[in-house]
């Protein structure tokens, strides 16, 4: 009896639901993020932190060689790591040595720069995927 009851009931409003739309979430890059905090925070720039990537970024990026130590350093190890390019020693330890060093002219061997192991704007764009 249920089932035919079900069976002729006639809908005579239906309820239409709007369309599920779905968005993408922006696309925040963690990495850039602490990039960006840490060039303000050492005074390289003054740049909004908003993970981003942009031309804001690539100029508050100090040149970066052999010998530096610290954040920074850091997070050219920790983007290079991402890369699959290897750090097998030390990692990713804040000091920018000669396992660094290699790793850097390596990126830079593949990105057809200027090989030279340092981190300046040409290879900052790249470890930013900057297309311009």
């Amino acid at each position: 009896a249920i089932v035919e009851a079900l069976d002729n009931h006639v809908v005579t409003n239906p309820i239409v639901s709007a369309p599920i739309v779905e968005t993408k979430p922006v696309n925040v890059d963690e990495w850039v993020r602490e990039l960006q905090h840490e060039c303000n925070n050492q005074g390289y720039s003054k740049q909004k932190v908003d993970g981003v990537a942009g031309p804001a970024t690539l100029t508050g990026c100090p040149v970066v060689r052999k010998g530096a130590k610290g954040n920074i350093t850091k997070l050219i190890q920790k983007r290079l790591l991402s890369l699959d390019y290897k750090l097998p020693k030390w990692g990713a330890d804040g000091g920018f040595g000669d396992e660094t060093v290699e790793a850097i002219k390596a990126f830079q061997i593949d990105k057809s720069l200027s090989v030279d192991g340092v981190v300046g704007q040409d290879t900052w764009r790249e470890l930013l995927n900057l297309q311009y």
